[in-house]
């Protein structure tokens, strides 16, 4: 039993790690994104 729930703890750990990974990718993007428009308008 000990050992189903440190499997679940690693899956689980590594879900977060992706999430958290994902978000500062989004967010780097987002960044980019909002630095090209801001320089195709002339902001």
């Amino acid at each position: 039993m000990s050992s189903f729930f440190a499997k679940c703890k690693i899956i689980f750990g590594n879900t977060e790690l992706e999430k958290v990974l994902s978000f500062f990718l989004f967010k780097i993007t987002l960044n980019e994104i909002y630095r090209k428009v801001k320089s195709l308008h002339g902001f």
